[in-house]
């Protein structure tokens, strides 16, 4: 109905209001859409860099001449610098085995083909013996040109990857170095009254976002020994390589996992179905375990958020964004907590549990 005349003019204005509001909102999802690559970056940044602050926090503050401290840029540019030195460490670590079990698989890969056809041909799965030269002859091929364009998708997937991990990297820098400085800018534009509050949610999402990294490498730690363990005693050729690939299978929920057991369970093919049916049955075991007791259980420990949260989380995230979605799902799901517990109706004092000092907001 429309209004009377006196108000029609201020009803005319709500409506414009409104309206702009709106398409305002609208204009901004579609941009945000539109950017989500690199917003996503940017979200993968700040994580990065919320789980080595407290690292760089902690060597700055050490007096290392005259009582003088490390400068926040020489601090981060260390921790950086060491991360790197310990992940190619164990990547040299790990690659002379990996090219020996690579090689041994390569030389061995006919006489295992043909123990896994003698093992179908007994139950009955295939009627002949087949060589593994027929086998790949045999497989369809595609035209030229479908594969030159496959060639060329997975050549820019990849580019795109190692650019999108080297800007997280640089960003994530950065951000180490500025952020504080970034953070009372943007402070400035809230409220006085609720300053404190943002930054104890601030402070608490660092240090939770901080846990989580903890808790993810020592969930794979447990699970890289266990597994490597568990198929070494089983007799699993090559247990070293898929105890590594459930190590770091952690870092992407429900993927990694899965890929680590089917990995698994086609190795111990090649050796006997029935071998292959025992390390099936006991990944199904020890990835039952692990997200129905140890996740729930180091995640809740360390960061604060309860496996309800986390299961839904990761659902979310990957329907939302696949594999990317899932990894950032449970760091999301604690930012999200605090922000809940610090504005919500039932308000917790949550920085004050730490003995933290908020960060210091400049206002004038």
């Amino acid at each position: 109905m429309i209004p009377d005349r006196p108000s029609q003019s201020a009803y005319l204005k709500r409506v414009f209001s409104a309206t702009l509001v709106v398409s305002a909102t609208a204009m901004l999802v579609a941009l945000m859409w539109r950017a989500r690559l690199a917003l996503l970056v940017i979200y993968l940044s700040v994580l990065v860099a919320a789980g080595l602050a407290r690292p760089v926090a902690a060597l700055e503050s050490w007096h290392v001449w005259r009582g003088r401290s490390l400068p926040r840029w020489l601090a981060a540019l260390i921790i950086y610098v060491v991360t790197l030195a310990m992940v190619s460490g164990l990547l040299v670590l790990v690659l002379n085995p990996l090219l020996t079990q690579a090689e041994q698989l390569w030389t061995g890969l006919p006489q295992q083909f043909d123990r896994l056809q003698d093992g179908l041909r007994h139950y009955g799965f295939v009627a002949r013996r087949v060589t593994l030269q027929e086998a790949v002859q045999n497989v369809p091929k595609s035209d030229a040109l479908g594969s030159i364009n496959t060639v060329l998708t997975a050549g820019f997937t990849f580019a795109g990857v190692v650019a999108a991990l080297v800007s997280v990297l640089i960003l994530s820098y950065y951000i180490v170095v500025q952020g504080e400085g970034v953070a009372r800018y943007f402070l400035r534009w809230v409220p006085e009254s609720q300053q404190p509050a943002v930054q104890e949610a601030l402070a608490e999402s660092i240090l939770r976002i901080g846990r989580w990294l903890e808790g993810t490498i020592l969930i794979g730690a447990i699970m890289g020994t266990l597994v490597s363990a568990a198929l070494g005693i089983l007799g699993v050729p090559y247990f070293y390589v898929v105890g590594l690939l459930a190590a770091l299978g952690e870092a992407v929920p429900m993927v990694g996992p899965i890929f680590a057991g089917i990995v698994a369970t086609a190795v111990g093919l090649t050796v006997s179905p029935e071998l292959a049916l025992i390390v099936c049955a006991l990944f199904v075991v020890i990835h039952e375990v692990e997200a129905n007791v140890l996740v729930p259980k180091i995640m809740e420990g360390r960061v604060g958020i309860g496996a309800i949260a986390v299961m839904c989380g990761l659902l979310i995230g990957w329907e939302l964004t696949g594999v990317v979605g899932a990894v950032v799902a449970i760091p999301t799901v604690a930012i999200l907590t605090v922000i809940a517990d610090q504005f919500g109706p039932h308000r917790r004092v949550i920085g004050r549990r730490s003995g933290r000092p908020p960060l210091r907001a400049e206002t004038g």
